[in-house]
Formats: structure tokens, C-alpha cells, sequence
């Protein structure tokens, strides 16, 4: 789906492209991430692996905002991947979705949800996948953490 049609349909709003705020976004991923790990070697797979989701979900939202793009209405976790498929590689976006899932899973339908292996392999594909995020946003001439 290309960018004209997530915008028409109403999933991606037009913002003006700041600067700050795509450095503000990174910096908020990278908290989120080094909490994630906390989490994690305390034992607390599950809010390591939602909090690893979070450090992503936000990475591409700075990413969308490098675009001068935002996720609109309703599903906009589902809206970034959409709008991430356009800048990321097949295996990527379908470690974003499966963890875009399993965390919607594990914080609305069921305590347990995430194992350690779960949460472990979480974090390393969001540290991943956040990094290639990252050189893309440089890439494009942005200064970010």
C-alpha cells in the first residue's frame, strides 16, 4: 500500500518535518530499549518484551516523522508497520508484526504470554532492527542519539 493510500485512508497524517522531534523520538526509543533490558535481567520477561515493542514502535515513529509523517486514528501500531514496510525488508516487518501481536496479546489477553526465550529474542531483534533505523534516519541527514 503506498504512502498517497495510507494517507487517504486515514492511517498516516502530514506533519511539518522537525528535527527535534525525530531526535525526541530516538531518544525515547533508546530509554525505552535499555529499560527493556533492565526488565530483563530482573526476570521480567513480560514487560521486557513489551517495553522492547515500545523501543521499536517509537523508532518508527521517527522514522515516519523523517517523512514528515504520523500514525493517524486507530491501529496506528498497526499503521507504522504499514509505513514501515516501505523502508524495511520483508523479515523485519514480520518480526515487527509478530511482536506487535504477542504484545497485544500478553498485555490485554494473557498474563504469561512471554517466555524468557521470548523476551530475549525480543530484545535482540529490536536492538536490530532500531540500529538499521537508525542509519536509515542519518542517512537522511537527521542527528539523533
Amino acid at each position: 500500500m503506498s504512502l498517497k493510500n495510507l494517507e487517504s485512508q486515514g492511517r498516516i497524517k502530514r506533519v511539518p518535518v522537525d528535527p527535534d522531534t525525530v531526535s525526541r523520538l530516538m531518544e525515547i526509543a533508546d530509554r525505552d530499549l535499555s529499560s527493556a533490558k533492565r526488565n530483563f535481567q530482573e526476570h521480567d520477561d513480560e514487560w521486557a518484551y513489551n517495553i522492547a515493542y515500545n523501543a521499536l514502535l517509537q523508532a518508527g515513529t521517527c522514522l515516519m516523522h523523517t517523512q514528515g509523517y504520523r500514525p493517524e486514528g486507530r491501529e496506528h501500531h498497526y499503521s507504522v508497520e504499514l509505513f514501515l514496510s516501505h523502508f524495511l525488508d520483508r523479515n523485519e516487518i514480520t518480526i515487527f508484526s509478530r511482536m506487535r501481536k504477542q504484545r497485544h496479546n500478553s498485555v490485554y489477553d494473557r498474563v504469561g504470554a512471554i517466555s524468557h526465550t521470548d523476551a530475549e529474542s525480543a530484545l535482540r531483534n529490536a536492538e536490530g532492527i532500531i540500529n538499521r533505523i537508525k542509519t536509515l534516519v542519518r542517512d537522511m541527514g537527521f542527528v539523533i542519539s
